[in-house]
């Protein structure tokens, strides 16, 4: 994700990009994706939000919205907030396009992604 945002000065095209790129990885590693978040509870024991912010992964998402607040690309809000609803979205569209292949989605996967990714973005504009 940070490959694909890397070298991009617009915030918020740098944080569609990273959406994208989350969605691509797992339905190209969809096994290695499905094991690690689909056949079992993958958040440890014990998780608070504490523990959560500092975590380095998520730590890069809460970072990447927050240049998009500081920005002003997005209306007021908590960054951790935003960015635990970008999660669900990516993680949604990855999961439901690997256990559903067969469901006559309307486009292809990477405009679907695209089209998904974006319309969330829109919501969060000022």
């Amino acid at each position: 994700m940070a490959a694909a945002a890397a070298g991009v000065a617009d915030p918020l095209e740098a944080l569609r990009r990273r959406g994208q790129a989350y969605v691509r990885f797992g339905l190209r590693n969809a096994e290695a994706y499905r094991v690690l978040f689909m056949y079992k509870d993958h958040v440890p024991e014990g998780v608070d939000h504490e523990r959560l912010s500092r975590s380095e992964t998520f730590n890069h998402l809460v970072e990447s919205v927050r240049r998009c607040l500081d920005a002003g690309a997005f209306r007021p809000g908590d960054p951790c907030q935003i960015a635990i609803g970008l999660w669900v979205l990516v993680h949604g569209i990855t999961s439901l396009l690997l256990a559903a292949p067969g469901f006559p989605w309307p486009q292809e996967p990477e405009e679907l992604v695209d089209r998904l990714v974006t319309d969330h973005l829109q919501g969060l504009l000022p």
